[in-house]
């Protein structure tokens, strides 16, 4: 922390003149006036190993620019949409130059843009500080620019990796130790890994009173992420109350059969109409969790957010609440971070 002070501006001054060279977020600063919470987001590149192989090349469409792509649509047969880039040393060459793109030019100004820090980005990897409040949106248009082949920044455009990603965030106390932090970000991007197909995120939530808080979604159709921000959004601009979220996990509770203690364990009824359940008491808790500037366009827009979710959800019956509870319990705590 001090070494630019104790070395850099003896031995360099000519060149470090002033404070602002190597200064240190710390986390008190990262959390805000407005919160006592941080984030650390990790972010991954999803198979590259198979990328760099060959194994799951993007297509050879994709990585030419426009005049290339034009004469080669044009020819007969044309080239398909998804056929792969040969695997040669001009791929290897040019997929490097997409990961040190991503990494030295798309990277920082997505971070700063979202009032965080970049503690590390180098070819698919990022390790980045933010308050807590702005990590999903964050991790949200890093993995969407990770994905593009060509983005545009300032003037130039650059060629970038064209492929998924996937982003662990843990959301602490400003009061918790830095490297904990980034052990469980990098823990939880490793869980949302392990959901089928990759390409998602993963939040662990560490509440000062010792209460933990975990929740994965992919990122593939945007449902997981819309459905957030319409929920912190509705609760900030006061058109559906804070209790909301509260009010409806009362609601879905007594379905999960994983909550019951294990002396009345039970199973999932299989034929459980769980997903028209939850959507009855979605609206029911809309009625009755009115914000002072409720209004009937805007709670439709949280309720159409929130059953699109529902409706991406797979698995048994708890598996589906889990989920939503996740959702719900993230969502209560983030709008109180604003």
């Amino acid at each position: 922390r001090l070494w630019h002070k104790a070395y850099l501006r003896t031995e360099w001054s000519d060149i470090f003149t002033h404070d602002g060279f190597f200064s240190m977020p710390n986390t008190v600063a990262t959390a805000g006036d407005e919160s006592a919470y941080f984030a650390i987001l990790a972010l991954d590149g999803d198979n590259m190993g198979q990328v760099g192989s060959g194994a799951k090349a993007p297509p050879l469409l994709d990585q030419l620019a426009p005049p290339a792509r034009e004469y080669f649509e044009k020819i007969t047969p044309p080239v398909p949409d998804a056929y792969p880039r040969p695997l040669n040393p001009a791929y290897h060459l040019q997929f490097s130059q997409a990961l040190s793109n991503f990494a030295l030019h798309a990277v920082p100004p997505i971070i700063e843009k979202h009032g965080g820090y970049l503690l590390y980005a180098g070819g698919d990897d990022v390790l980045a500080m933010l308050p807590a409040d702005k990590a999903l949106a964050c991790a949200d248009a890093l993995q969407k620019a990770f994905a593009e082949p060509f983005k545009k920044i300032g003037k130039i455009t650059y060629l970038l990796p064209g492929t998924t990603s996937s982003v662990g965030v843990s959301l602490c106390h400003e009061k918790s130790p830095l490297q904990d932090a980034v052990r469980e970000a990098q823990a939880a991007e490793k869980r949302a890994k392990k959901l089928p197909g990759k390409h998602a995120f993963a939040i662990s939530v560490f509440k000062r009173s010792g209460e933990i808080t975990e929740w994965e979604a992919r990122f593939a159709d945007g449902s997981a992420t819309a459905a957030l921000a319409a929920l912190i959004d509705g609760m900030n601009n006061e058109i559906i109350s804070s209790k909301f979220p509260h009010k409806l996990l009362e609601f879905i509770e007594p379905y999960r059969s994983d909550r019951v203690p294990a002396e009345n364990k039970t199973n999932d009824a299989e034929d459980f109409p769980v997903k028209d359940a939850v959507k009855s008491d979605l609206a029911l808790t809309l009625e009755r969790q009115h914000g002072p500037k409720w209004n009937d366009a805007d709670g439709e827009k949280i309720r159409a957010a929130i059953s699109a979710y529902i409706d991406s959800l797979n698995g048994t019956p708890s598996e589906i609440l889990r989920d939503l509870s996740g959702l719900l319990t993230v969502a209560a705590f983030l709008a109180r971070q604003n």
